[in-house]
């Protein structure tokens, strides 16, 4: 018999955790919401609104005009999209609501949901959650999760993990809006000095020569070559981070039977732009790796 003890514990607690089938210690189970038969204003999640691995909400519609029914969820429960659970898509509901078939409602039985909400982010969960079924749209297996065992502190010591990992969510999003705003101060530097409405000096403090206006076929050439060897290289995938390697997106989930013979190689320190049907450009550094 292992010792249910934390390597890593806040010093008021003691003794061991408890163990229990996570079925027992959280349930799936929430009410339905029919537009048809429904037509109040209702804020509505969808599994675009989930952001990746982060735990944030982009957004909502408004549910009443939604088309198909949707699992109904309180301010508090913890949302998980089972829909390719690789994507990480999770959230502590906000505010009270609806939303897709696609998306768990989770609520604690035996633990809390603020310390479910951290254990759903656990790479013991996100693993079971990959052990889906379907190859081309894999959905989280319900029966896998909730008959696996899992262990657990007192309410008292839940509430305090759920409170210190809340106040290092809440730091991560003071800190990555920081990093939003810098952003958006080094695009507005940045079209200053491409429309030369701003200009740097020399050490000397002179002007620099005026810019020269050419084709900018002049300054790019495309490069052009295809793999010939299946994984030969890394692959590309897009995701809302921007242009990443496949094995960091999926994980074990990886694509591995998609042959990439003929897919596009791209040389280290060249440039990648991909320009898709909803205007999302991505432009990207790139070590040897190939796109698709």
């Amino acid at each position: 018999m292992r010792e249910l003890i934390p390597q890593v514990r806040f010093p008021e607690f003691s003794g061991e955790w408890k163990e229990k089938l996570f079925g027992e210690l959280a349930t799936n189970k929430s009410g339905k919401f029919n537009p048809v038969k429904e037509s109040k204003e209702v804020k509505c999640i969808e599994l675009e609104h989930l952001a990746t691995e982060n735990g944030q909400l982009l957004g909502y519609i408004d549910g009443s005009n939604s088309g198909s029914i949707k699992n109904k969820f309180r301010k508090g429960d913890v949302l998980f999209g089972k829909l390719r659970p690789y994507l990480k898509k999770y959230l502590l509901a906000p505010f009270d609501g609806v939303c897709s078939s696609e998306i768990w409602v989770l609520k604690g039985i035996k633990v809390e949901n603020s310390f479910l909400y951290s254990l759903v982010q656990t790479n013991k969960f996100i693993d079971l959650a990959n052990q889906s079924s379907g190859s081309k749209m894999p959905r989280a297996d319900w029966n896998v999760v909730e008959n696996t065992l899992f262990s657990f502190p007192s309410l008292p010591e839940q509430t305090k993990i759920a409170n210190f990992l809340t106040a290092v969510d809440e730091k991560l999003t003071a800190l990555n809006q920081k990093k939003i705003l810098l952003e958006q101060y080094k695009k507005g530097v940045m079209q200053q000095i491409f429309a030369q409405e701003l200009r740097f000096k020399d050490d000397n403090g002179n002007d620099y020569a005026d810019w020269e206006e050419n084709k900018l076929q002049i300054y790019l050439e495309e490069f052009k070559e295809n793999s010939v060897v299946d994984d030969q290289f890394e692959v590309l995938t897009s995701s809302n981070k921007g242009l990443m390697k496949q094995s960091d997106y999926f994980g074990e989930n990886r694509l591995t039977n998609r042959e990439n013979i003929g897919f596009n190689i791209i040389p280290d320190g060249y440039l990648t732009y991909r320009s898709r049907s909803d205007n999302r450009k991505r432009i990207q550094d790139t070590l040897d790796m190939v796109s698709y």
